[in-house]
């Protein structure tokens, strides 16, 4: 007991812990093509921002050095904290970052490199308040024609600007003689025709979630098939999670944990639409320099998003040394004839954009890997193997086995009283025996949760994982008084009967609000979560009306022979009929409780 003891304790303390996201230092070179603050899910701001941008010429010429000021123009400046800026083409491809920062303000900013530059973007590299900023633009040397700074102005982690923009235009207008960008720009079309999964399994290969589905009801699924002639990979994806869904990512992962994955996303939300070339270098994404796609359609409606799109054989992640004042990266190469595991995850944008937040329902993971040119359909979960374990084996527990051992020691004390079992009666080893495997699995589904999910488990699981704590310390308390209860003469006998069966009741009662907190989990699926609610509702109606069917046999004298005291002696051979009939009504009640325990197992195993 002391083991469990610092156990819960380590649970207790780690539930304290929590992690806020946020950059005081300067945005790193991972938001390059978002600049959008993640703080919490925190909106831009709506209304004009107060800052502006300045140049110290009307136009300029390559390799010219511009000169800008960023401040508020009203005479009472307003002060800002936080920067992220930088030039971008306006012709050819609009991801593309042009020009060089040389001359800024060192206290304050600094300039990190994008793919595929230099210097290119200026951020803050910490939260001191300005009212003005003066830094010094290097244009590029060659003739790329007008840009535009595109800048994200921080007053605090609250309120943020995302959309202050300003035009420079080029010296030379002759649009023949700009010099192409780098990548060509990826552009998309209005989806026309729905994705289609018919050929699942025959003509292309699939990936499909929940368990269940077949395509277009799915909740999430991809197809690809193989090009022989282009030697390239066309993909179909959509999903139905929400009707607000803003986007819909594919991942290419050697394992079956985020991490080192190259992803696509299909992003359509608020008007804003794209598609994104992206990075998972932990739990979180990346977005890239968009390179390797082609023909793409996306289409938003009648709570779908749907898109399509080509991916080449081969294509390839980027790491920058941001350390690095010159472009210093490591290429991560994905190959397509390689298998990869499938990961599929969906969610809403940040606010009034095309930027992913992080989403809230878990991820599916395709159960093996997958061979991009074999028409095979494949299925996957949302959960790890030991998320799996702690919910069959609390279901199991206390959905199956504490129902069997309160009917048993509530109706059933007198059954097989000729028959003994280790010196017991039949009822009291199946009582006890039910008891300690029900509070073995709950302590083995507590430990497997935890080493899942460590320190953590308190981001996603409260009030669920308090109460569960409750329901473990509880049952354990039964289980201890059971091995210390008084001898059947002793005069607390009797006391001790009804805390006894209080305590037991009042812990399954907590134990099914435990279930139920489960499926208030924000990374369970909607869908998901109606089905498994669905069935625990339907097993607590039926736990209820089996107790009040049972209570009023005994009252009319049909469980009477059943319920008196262990010492009594009762005969039930006296009472064939009745002993035969209760046997029959025990057999059907196992039989209810263990198909509702296997139903609410589907609820959860199927996703």
């Amino acid at each position: 007991m002391p083991r469990l003891a610092v156990f819960l304790l380590a649970l207790g303390i780690l539930s304290w812990i929590y992690r806020v996201e946020g950059y005081p230092n300067g945005a790193p070179w991972s938001t390059c093509f978002t600049r959008y603050p993640k703080h919490n899910n925190q909106g831009t701001q709506t209304t004009p921002c107060p800052i502006g941008i300045t140049f110290s010429a009307p136009v300029f010429a390559p390799g010219e050095e511009i000169v800008i000021k960023v401040e508020d123009p009203n005479p009472n400046k307003q002060w800002f904290s936080g920067i992220q800026m930088a030039a971008f083409r306006d012709s050819g491809n609009h991801e593309e970052i042009v020009g060089t920062f040389i001359n800024y303000p060192t206290d304050k900013l600094k300039a990190i490199t994008c793919f595929a530059g230099s210097r290119n973007m200026i951020t803050h590299k910490n939260n001191l308040k300005v009212k003005t900023l003066e830094l010094t633009w290097k244009a590029p040397s060659e003739h790329v024609g007008n840009v535009t700074f595109k800048a994200t102005i921080v007053i605090n982690y609250e309120t943020f600007w995302t959309g202050l923009e300003a035009q420079l235009p080029s010296a030379d207008q002759d649009t023949a003689t700009i010099k192409p960008p780098l990548y060509k720009a990826i552009s998309w079309k209005h989806l026309v025709q729905d994705v289609d999964f018919s050929g699942c399994g025959d003509t292309k290969g699939c990936f499909l979630h929940p368990q269940h589905c077949t395509g277009d009801n799915c909740l999430a699924a991809v197809s690809f098939q193989h090009r022989p002639s282009t030697d390239d990979y066309f993909f179909e994806m959509h999903t139905t999670a929400a009707a607000a869904a803003g986007w819909i990512s594919l991942g290419f992962s050697d394992n079956k944990e985020m991490g080192d994955d190259e992803t696509i996303s299909c992003v359509f939300s608020a008007g804003f639409g794209s598609v994104q070339h992206g990075w998972n270098p932990g739990s979180y994404n990346t977005r890239m320099l968009t390179r390797f796609l082609s023909e793409v359609e996306i289409r938003q409606s009648d709570g779908q998003l749907q898109c399509k799109f080509v991916l080449p054989k081969e294509s390839s992640a980027y790491i920058i040394n941001s350390k690095s004042d010159v472009l210093n990266y490591t290429n991560i190469t994905f190959n397509k004839e390689r298998g990869w595991y499938l990961m599929l995850a969906w969610g809403d944008t940040m606010p009034a954009s095309d930027v992913l937040a992080k989403h809230v329902e878990m991820p599916v993971v395709s159960s093996s890997k997958v061979n991009l040119k074999e028409a095979v359909v494949h299925r996957g979960s949302s959960f790890p193997v030991l998320v799996k374990i702690h919910a069959s084996l609390m279901m199991i527990a206390w959905i199956f086995l504490s129902g069997i051992i309160t009917v048993v020691s509530r109706h059933y004390r007198g059954w097989m009283p000729k028959v003994t079992l280790f010196g017991t009666k039949v009822w009291f080893q199946i009582h006890r025996g039910l008891a300690l495997l029900v509070i073995i699995m709950t302590l083995t589904g507590i430990a497997a949760i935890f080493f899942q999910y460590g320190k953590d488990i308190r981001a996603f699981s409260i009030p669920h994982s308090y109460f569960g704590l409750i329901v473990v310390a509880s049952v354990t308390l039964q289980v201890i008084a059971g091995f210390f209860r008084p001898g059947i003469d002793h005069e607390m006998r009797y006391l001790f009967n009804y805390g006894h069966r209080i305590l037991g009741q009042t812990t399954h009662i907590l134990a099914a609000v435990t279930m139920f907190l489960a499926y208030s989990i924000k990374y369970m699926s909607r869908e998901q979560t109606y089905f498994g609610i669905a069935v625990l509702s339907t097993w607590v109606v039926l736990q209820l009306l089996w107790h009040i069917m049972y209570e009023i046999l005994s009252l009319k004298g049909w469980l009477r022979f059943l319920s008196s005291q262990e010492d009594a002696g009762t005969d039930s051979d006296k009472y064939p009929d009745k002993n035969r009939l209760l046997t029959i009504l025990f057999t059907i009640y196992v039989l209810t409780v263990a198909g509702l325990c296997v139903a609410a197992l589907l609820a959860f195993l199927l996703y």
